[in-house]
């Protein structure tokens, strides 16, 4: 019987453990995942389809929204350290002044792209919000603001 149970707990802890590996765990009641650019580079098909929350360095660069994991990788346009922002039209960040060169919170879902005779990227779709920050020491959130949201038009 000991056994039995030993075996069943060890189960579990391994089912838990695999299931939030990179310690990227799902947050709050609606179930979306707090993740880092690192984390979702080396195992994205772990997070496709998931509802997730990344935070980077917001920037659009040659018409192309992307999250960065830091300043100076968007400054040097460092795409392997960077996830791109689908759907939103240029107005959004480019055209948009508080939203461009912040640092960022983007809410969205993680979703594989296949192009033909490429290699296949992923990107972040369905973008719900994305709150940007002007202290980046502020761990409750009080100084963000939204700069964009699905409500406004895209």
């Amino acid at each position: 019987m000991r056994r039995f149970i030993a075996l069943v707990l060890s189960q579990l802890v391994l089912a838990i453990y695999s299931a939030s590996s990179f310690g990227a765990v799902p947050i709050g009641v609606d179930g979306k995942w707090m993740v880092s650019i690192p984390e979702l580079l080396a195992k994205p098909e772990m997070f496709e389809g998931k509802r997730v929350i990344m935070s980077g360095f917001l920037r659009d660069t040659a018409g192309h929204d992307r999250l960065y994991l830091t300043r100076e990788y968007a400054l040097i346009n460092d795409r392997s350290n960077s996830i791109e922002l689908e759907g939103l039209s240029p107005e959004i960040v480019y055209h948009n002044s508080k939203c461009d060169s912040q640092i960022a919170k983007v809410h969205g879902t993680i979703k594989k792209i296949k192009e033909e005779g490429r290699y296949p990227r992923w990107v972040i779709s369905d973008i719900e919000v994305i709150y940007v920050y002007s202290d980046l020491n502020d761990a409750t959130g009080s100084k963000s603001a939204v700069c964009w949201g699905r409500k406004q038009k895209r």
